[in-house]
């Protein structure tokens, strides 16, 4: 029963997290929060995931990939719908090299293809880390999605522990790290809100 929970999170984990993007993209015609480079880097990281999973037949990470594949492409075409500097094209720049890398990899073995996922999702999320932390660039963030991407992580980590598999324990732990930061992050920066409306109602 556990078993099933977590993998119906894993499976519908891409929504949980990317739904309130792209509804805050198409109710407030805006794409403040999201970064062009790190969308770029999320879809090729989704592509490498979900070849790894079909290599290795995990229909579970074949599944959640594909979803969120999807729900990335569509966010880049609503992206590309607001801005007229991108064009949808250019998101493909970045994952078609990697997915022939992939491709040339999978003659040798999983092993390595394991690594160079694990290598592209541990610095994907950086710059959306230094420029929250750096440049205290908080619009369009909101904690919802990263309470939500700690639950999601979670679950993974529970899928490959099940499988003993490193290549998918080991990302997700980064991504807890990750999202813990940035959470944090949200919160505190709504601290001195709080505080103020105390005073005035005091």
């Amino acid at each position: 029963m556990i078993e099933a929970i977590f993998s119906a999170i894993s499976i519908i984990g891409p929504v949980v997290v990317l739904a309130p993007q792209i509804r805050r993209i198409i109710s407030k015609k805006s794409i403040e929060g999201i970064e062009l480079k790190g969308l770029k880097m999320g879809i090729a990281a989704t592509v490498g995931w979900l070849f790894y999973g079909m290599t290795n037949n995990l229909w579970l990470m074949s599944v959640a990939n594909v979803i969120g594949l999807a729900l990335l492409i569509w966010i880049a075409k609503l992206f590309t719908n607001l801005s007229s500097d991108v064009q949808l094209k250019s998101f493909t720049y970045l994952p078609l090299p990697y997915g022939f890398v992939l491709l040339l990899l999978a003659n040798q073995s999983t092993i390595s293809i394991g690594l160079v996922c694990s290598l592209l999702s541990l610095i994907g999320p950086l710059q959306q880390v230094v420029r929250v932390f750096k440049d205290l660039h908080l619009l369009g963030l909101s904690a919802t999605t990263y309470v939500n991407a700690l639950i999601v992580h979670i679950s993974w980590i529970v899928y490959g522990l099940r499988l003993n598999d490193p290549y998918i324990i080991f990302p997700n732990l980064y991504g807890i790290s990750i999202a813990s930061l940035l959470l944090l992050r949200i919160v505190q920066s709504r601290w001195p809100k709080v505080e103020t409306t105390q005073n005035l109602v005091s």
